[in-house]
């Protein structure tokens, strides 16, 4: 018998189709909810079920308490910030807001990166909302809380006093499950700190059902020691962690017991010094019985690839890489690895053998036959011979994102680097994406033709390649290489040049690229089609990042 779909089936289908287009789907749902009542309920749920931050809540309160003012960003765009004129005290003020309240289930709170305008709720905002909450009650009554049904807050501090960190307690109850979080604190604010390290020891009596927990430290680490400890701290008190990102100075102890968590899939780490942090927490056990994703970096920019050149870390020599792979080779269920980044800056010369990553490092990795994506940003020369690269290739099976990127020219030349690299597109029939990363000046197109091989890729899903250069690129030397890559994958649907920030994206160089995007739309056939191939060219330094 076919099946018919519900009305509720129906909206279903309808608000995830408009919460895809990303662009004014907030009106779109408001215009839905407004159609009838039947379809109210649905859609102002679904409207309210992920915000990007509190002020759409705020602006339920009647008009005179209320006003926005904009400002340029610190990230470019605009910011707007909520500001209220007095402290709402009546039950009837909060009439409107209390209506919706329920429906929150995530709060994104400066997600918006990418965002040409941005949102934020000013000091007295966040204290009306304290203040609202203790009229009801709270802390004594825990369920008193701003958003009742709140599972996800994601809240980036950057724009917001951190004085007010301890109203995270005021605004979810014990069912969150996911606390993510970017802390900086000024020089002259170590009381602030202090306020932040206590709140955080109070986790697990607030929210006892944490399973994801990540705090990323933004800025001097030194001035976060206690915050430090006290996440490190708190850990043990969550023995259900699904994933977790760690700070940077961790004891031993934390250590040991992050290796047991039986349920833990994602793990976020500082690089230590020795490179031998899997082995030296496990003392002897077994550890990590679930782990799958691994995100290792060497300094607080993991989220900030615009500013990648300007890491330090403690990492001073391949051989401590070799050390920590060596810790991951019995990770047999490992499908994701990342592994960010270099040099110490007093240790580091070019010319050392110890900072050239050879096939030798790389070695402990290819136990990891489950492994879908690789990604290594590394100032370190990377030197690929075809045997490393072919094993890797027959280890790898299942592998469908490489990320290779290195500052120093490799030992044995950009050049022989890539050939090797063809191995891996041969044999890994599922890679989609390729992203590679040189120092040295573009090689010449021919050489592609041994990467992308017309005999090699045409069962090949490669569809999307992206390159980043560290010198000076000209856009005459690009565009020979996109129409050899284009005749050579006529699947290809995404390529990508970016250049960082060794040269300001000019006029002409814009004009030149569109030129070239117009040029390679008219030659091929395959980029006429829909869902087509997108040419791109970015710099870090001048466009918005992504996220």
């Amino acid at each position: 018998m076919h099946h018919c779909l519900t009305i509720s089936e129906i909206l279903d289908h309808v608000f995830e189709y408009c919460v895809a287009q990303e662009v004014d789907y907030e009106n779109t749902l408001a215009a839905v909810a407004r159609t009838c009542k039947t379809f109210y309920e649905p859609a102002v749920s679904a409207l309210y079920y992920q915000l990007q931050d509190l002020s759409p809540l705020l602006k339920l309160l009647p008009k005179d308490f209320w006003f926005e003012e904009q400002e340029p960003g610190s990230l470019g765009g605009i910011l707007v910030t909520l500001h209220l004129t007095k402290l709402p005290e009546a039950d009837a003020d909060w009439a409107n807001v209390n209506k919706h309240l329920h429906r929150v289930k995530k709060i994104k709170i400066d997600d918006q990166r990418s965002c040409k305008i941005r949102h934020r709720i000013s000091h007295l905002a966040i204290q009306a909302i304290v203040l609202r909450c203790a009229q009801m009650g709270w802390p004594d009554q825990p369920n008193a809380v701003f958003l009742p049904q709140l599972e996800t807050l994601y809240w980036d501090w950057g724009n917001h006093d951190l004085s007010l960190f301890g109203s995270v307690f005021c605004i979810a109850s014990s069912r969150l499950k996911i606390f993510s979080t970017e802390l900086v604190v000024e020089p002259a604010h170590h009381a602030v700190e202090t306020i932040v390290a206590a709140a955080f020891l109070s986790f697990p009596r607030f929210f006892p059902a944490l399973q994801i927990l990540n705090v990323t430290f933004l800025g001097d680490d030194l001035r976060l020691m206690s915050t430090q400890e006290a996440v490190s701290n708190i850990i043990p008190s969550y023995p259900e962690l699904r994933r977790v990102e760690l700070p940077p100075t961790v004891e031993d102890t934390t250590l040991f017991h992050v290796a047991q968590l039986p349920f833990l899939t994602h793990l976020s780490c500082y690089l230590p010094q020795d490179g031998g942090f899997f082995m030296k927490s496990t003392r002897g056990q077994r550890f990590f019985p679930a782990l799958k994703k691994v995100y290792l970096h060497g300094a607080d920019m993991n989220h900030w690839p615009d500013v990648i050149q300007d890491i330090q870390t403690t990492v001073a020599s391949s051989s401590s890489l070799r050390r920590l792979f060596k810790g991951l080779e019995k990770q047999s269920k490992l499908a994701e690895l990342r592994v960010l980044a270099s040099p110490n800056a007093e240790s580091y010369n070019s010319d050392d053998d110890e900072h050239v990553i050879h096939p030798e490092t790389l070695k402990p990795l290819l136990s990891l036959h489950n492994l879908t994506s690789l990604f290594i940003e590394h100032d370190f020369s990377v030197d690929l011979d075809d045997e490393c690269v072919k094993s890797m290739a027959l280890s790898w099976p299942d592998l469908q994102h490489l990320t290779i990127i290195h500052r120093e020219p490799a030992s044995r030349g950009t050049r022989a680097t890539l050939q090797s690299l063809g191995w891996l597109v041969k044999y890994c029939r599922r890679l989609r994406t390729i992203h590679l990363g040189f120092n040295p000046t573009l090689p010449p197109p021919e050489i592609y033709r041994e990467i992308f091989n017309p005999k090699a890729t045409d069962d090949n899903s490669l569809i999307h390649l992206h390159f980043s250069y560290y010198s000076p690129v000209e856009s005459a030397n690009i565009t020979p290489i996109v129409a050899y890559i284009l005749d050579l994958l006529p699947k290809m649907k995404a390529i990508h040049f970016d250049y960082g920030s060794v040269m300001d994206v000019t006029k002409e160089f814009c004009e030149a690229w569109d030129n070239l995007v117009e040029e390679m739309s008219m030659r091929s056939a395959s980029l006429r089609r829909p869902g087509g191939t997108s040419l791109a060219v970015r710099s870090s330094s001048t466009l918005p990042e992504e996220d």
